[in-house]
């Protein structure tokens, strides 16, 4: 592991994972985890000779943790400087859950430089919470709950955001190793991070995608319900959506020897 210089000199801690391998893939966590998410997705397309780049995104894992900067044009602005200093190109870029926004985010933000593909992976996007004029996600209220309890106890927010996380294909174990993860987690981070959650809209990014998209999203997803899948391929053009039955938002962990099958047939589709 190493660090890069990102948007205002932040630290930004990246693994490099099979650097001689191809394709090469750029994995964005989601809130409020870090790259370890990736553990066995990572190791999984590493050994079909994939190479794996891994960062933790500001505020989070091992990277520094600024007092602002948690917009998602601050963290697209940080996963652009990771291509740069890498020398990524034809990459696909990866985003999980609240990555999967900034992915989107960065399409637009950088006209999807050096990206020949995009996977977006319970993404929560284009839109976390519900409008007016969408009505699907969580409601504003219950994301204010979580950061009001994450400014107070934010061991307790993650144990009970943690519950919607998984199935119940997870062991105990597992459970605990995640929630260790989130623990670890800068509170500025977790809380300004989760403000963008919750008010950034990504409708009009939609739009900028101009690479071939795969949407891999459990249909039991009690954080992105899967109505936010269904917008993302009606609204990407030329996406094509993985569902994944009896699976809920941990696609990564409960389901990655299938998540990994799928992934390899699009890149190689």
């Amino acid at each position: 592991m190493f660090y890069i210089n990102g948007a205002a000199q932040n630290k930004i801690r990246v693994w490099d994972v099979n650097p001689t391998g191809q394709p090469a893939l750029l994995m964005l966590h989601g809130w409020p985890l870090d790259m370890r998410i990736f553990e066995s997705l990572s190791m999984d397309l590493a050994k079909s000779d994939c190479r794996i780049v891994l960062m933790d995104l500001r505020g989070f894992g091992g990277s520094d943790a600024p007092w602002d900067g948690y917009r998602y044009d601050d963290m697209a602005a940080d996963v652009g400087t990771v291509i740069k200093a890498l020398r990524l190109e034809g990459v696909t870029l990866l985003g999980f859950s609240m990555g999967g926004a900034i992915a989107l985010r960065y399409m637009r933000l950088f006209q999807g430089w050096q990206v020949a593909r995009l996977a977006l992976v319970s993404a929560a996007a284009p839109s976390f919470t519900r409008s007016n004029d969408f009505p699907h996600g969580l409601s504003t209220s219950q994301v204010d709950a979580l950061l009001d309890l994450a400014a107070n106890d934010r061991p307790r927010m993650n144990a009970e955001f943690g519950r919607s996380f998984f199935t119940n294909r997870a062991s105990s174990a597992m459970r605990e190793w995640t929630q260790s993860i989130c623990n670890d987690a800068s509170a500025i981070g977790t809380i300004k991070a989760g403000q963008s959650l919750r008010d950034e809209d990504l409708r009009p990014d939609m739009s900028a995608v101009r690479v071939p998209c795969g949407i891999f999203h459990g249909r039991t997803d009690r954080i992105c319900p899967f109505e936010l899948a269904l917008a993302l391929e009606a609204g990407i053009p030329n996406a094509q959506l993985f569902a994944f039955q009896q699976i809920g938002h941990s696609i990564l962990l409960e389901d990655h020897v299938r998540l990994s099958t799928q992934l390899l047939s699009f890149l190689r589709g």
